[in-house]
């Protein structure tokens, strides 16, 4: 089987080593595996390899359980979809929820869906973007779309407002603080301000294996004096001895 993987992590399980896999630096880790005759694909919803192999165990054993009581049935749920989506059914459906349950102003629905069509356009060439698959919704699809806007001349500020859509610049900016707050939330479940700590840990450890001016200018304060007063306290004394 060809495939164009970037990232390949094997583990052990119930004494074999399978392998997870992805095809994109930041995306989701995907596991296959034969039973029964069946190629079986399946997402593992997460692009951390701990994570990732924690529901590989999962997947593994409920794939292994169906296959013994002969209950394919119960695979559906834990299988992959052998089938996209396309950009047209994606936002037709959002169009739908936006301004009936969630109660999205009809025009910013409209601008919104618009936003992602001239995207898909520039990114990928394709006059016709609704009839794309939801897959290319990837990182170097976006990446692609920010070199391709810069060479044309876009502001930086336009091509921002495509990929974040937001009011005034200081609005995106917090759109981008909440999005990241709720990821470093699910390893600092008990932390009200999850993105704040995992700066400060970053900053503490500048400190402690670079010095006070290295953690200054990592952390962009004016003032020492701010450094100091909030990150002395967990630098090593090795360190902090000038």
């Amino acid at each position: 089987m060809k495939t164009n993987n970037i990232d390949v992590t094997e583990f052990v399980h119930r004494g074999r080593k399978p392998r997870i896999f992805r095809r994109e630096a930041q995306g989701n880790f995907y596991i296959r595996r034969e039973i029964g005759g069946r190629a079986l694909w399946k997402s593992l919803d997460s692009p951390i390899a701990r994570i990732a192999i924690g529901n590989a165990h999962a997947w593994l054993d409920a794939t292994q359980q169906a296959a013994a009581d002969a209950k394919w049935e119960r695979l559906d749920p834990v299988r992959s979809k052998t089938s996209w989506s396309s950009i047209g059914e994606i936002l037709e459906r959002y169009e739908a929820r936006a301004t009936g349950a969630v109660q999205i102003a009809a025009h910013s629905v409209k601008n919104n869906a618009n936003c992602l069509r001239q995207l898909l356009r520039i990114a990928t060439g394709t006059a016709d973007p609704d009839g794309l698959r939801a897959d290319v919704l990837t990182e170097s699809t976006a990446r692609t779309f920010i070199e391709k806007s810069r060479s044309s001349g876009r502001s930086e500020s336009g091509i921002h407002s495509s990929l974040v859509q937001a009011r005034t610049l200081t609005e995106r900016r917090i759109i981008c603080q909440r999005a990241s707050n709720r990821f470093v939330s699910q390893f600092l479940p008990d932390r009200p301000k999850c993105a704040y700590e995992l700066r400060k840990w970053a900053g503490s450890l500048v400190w402690s294996t670079q010095g006070a001016e290295a953690a200054q200018h990592f952390l962009g304060h004016r003032s020492m004096s701010t450094t100091e007063r909030y990150y002395a306290r967990f630098s090593s004394p090795r360190r902090s001895a000038r």
